[in-house]
């Protein structure tokens, strides 16, 4: 059996939506089947799983919080003491932290990988890019999401590092259930005729934070657009307790089955800013579940073969935004 540790420098789950990574990952670092016994998610919320895996343990953090962070540190040295993680997978948002818990994890385990989701490879600044060949070659192995980053990295850094890279996109998984739509509707206070459209993310995320801001002075900005129409505003954010309904906007909490919502939706939402982050596994979601994607270009950052007005339609500003939505709104057949 193969135990995976997943060590990741933002709050959201790794390996949610991004099951077929985990899999390749253990098959080609263990020479495994890949039968995965135990999933340590360090970072963010509760990870949703395939049937594949099995959660035995799961704790939060938030790296940008300092006593977070030692708590992360002593938690991550536990694990391995105790001889719990066999494979550590670090998402490359900061080139530097990633160097940090490299050389802890390389005191107690000799299989770590690494996620490169951009071009910038983890340098938020020019001097960081100094950080970036010693992490290369810390890490048994190199992982990206996307073949021309993959070509991209390894002409500018050297070919070595193709030798250690594979290619594993991103994506997620629908699963086989039956829903009942009005069920659904009527369990999250929606009617048959609302039009609903859907943001994913959680709070804790500062990226996700922003676009549920940016959802709330939307839907001020355009009241008026919105008041003869049932267009409905759904938050699923699931660093969130309870169940909020202000004007056209509900909020609800972690739900189990994230499918079940994108079942009732007419729209998934990614108002998603430029930051330095990975891939927007949403997007995923939206795509898996058949729900139109009306996302900004960042939204789709890391996602192989998507194109506007093909599999979304991309918008640039708030009446771009608007434009968009009353587009869909108007013909729901788009």
């Amino acid at each position: 059996m193969v135990s995976i540790g997943i060590l990741s420098f933002a709050n959201y789950p790794v390996i949610c939506g991004t099951d077929e990574r985990v899999f390749e990952l253990s098959k080609h670092l263990v020479k495994h089947n890949a039968n995965v016994s135990l999933i340590i998610n360090i970072t963010g919320e509760k990870p949703r799983l395939s049937s594949d895996f099995t959660l035995v343990d799961h704790f939060t953090t938030r790296f940008g919080v300092l006593s977070d962070l030692f708590f992360t540190i002593i938690q991550l040295l536990n694990l391995l003491k105790q001889g719990r993680l066999d494979i550590i997978q670090i998402e490359l948002y900061n080139i530097k932290f990633s160097l940090f818990f490299l050389f802890l994890s390389k005191l107690f385990s000799n299989k770590t990988s690494i996620v490169i989701h951009d071009k910038r490879v983890g340098a938020k600044k020019p001097k960081d890019t100094y950080f970036i060949i010693p992490v290369l070659k810390l890490v048994n192995t190199i992982i990206f999401v996307d073949a021309d980053l993959q070509h991209y990295v390894s002409t500018t850094f050297g070919q070595w590092i193709s030798k250690k890279s594979i290619l594993v996109q991103n994506s997620a998984k629908l699963p086989e259930l039956e829903y009942d739509e009005n069920i659904i509707r009527t369990k999250y206070g929606f009617k048959s005729s609302d039009f609903i459209i859907t943001f994913v993310g959680s709070s804790l995320f500062g990226p996700n934070l922003k676009a549920i801001e940016n959802i709330f002075h939307f839907s001020k900005k355009y009241r008026t657009h919105f008041e003869d129409k049932e267009i409905k505003f759904l938050i699923l954010d699931s660093s969130y307790s309870g169940m909020t309904i202000s004007d056209n906007i509900t909020r609800i909490g972690y739900v189990e089955d994230i499918f079940e919502i994108l079942h009732i939706s007419d729209v998934g939402l990614a108002p998603m800013t430029p930051t330095f982050t990975g891939s927007h596994i949403k997007v995923l979601y939206y795509m898996a579940s058949g729900t139109p994607v009306l996302t900004t270009e960042d939204g789709i950052k890391g996602i192989i073969g998507v194109k506007n007005k093909e599999n979304v339609l991309l918008f640039n500003n708030f009446d771009d935004m608007l434009e968009k939505i009353l587009l869909l709104y108007e013909d729901r057949n788009l």
